[in-house]
């Protein structure tokens, strides 16, 4: 009995994920909240309550930019944002945010990788 509190945490964790590489990458992340409020996380990381989440967006120099909504309001990001699909993202155990390098952006140390070797 003592354990089943387990089963009603929400899962929150959010690693960024290299689609060409396949590899963890570091993401800086903007997550504006419902309420007005900003805040800065770089992944991987642990976001706040979901249900407080209206938008996460990607900034970073080296990925192409993406935002999407979980608030469930239709019109989607911004961006290359999804249109009204931002919460599937956050479903099931594994909460990845697909991003694709740009073109010509650096790798080797300043790659951004978790792993640190490139």
């Amino acid at each position: 009995m003592r354990h089943l509190y387990v089963l009603a945490v929400e899962h929150r964790g959010v690693v960024a994920v290299d689609v060409e590489t396949r590899e963890s990458v570091f993401m800086p992340l903007e997550i504006r909240m419902k309420d007005g409020r900003r805040e800065g996380r770089i992944t991987p990381c642990l976001l706040p309550e979901l249900d407080l989440i209206e938008e996460v967006v990607t900034r970073s120099p080296r990925y192409y930019p993406l935002s999407f909504r979980l608030a469930g309001e239709e019109g989607g990001g911004r961006e290359g944002g999804r249109k009204g699909g931002g919460a599937r993202l956050f479903e099931g155990v594994r909460r990845r945010i697909l991003v694709k390098r740009k073109p010509g952006r650096w790798r080797g140390r300043e790659g951004g990788r978790v792993g640190g070797k490139e």
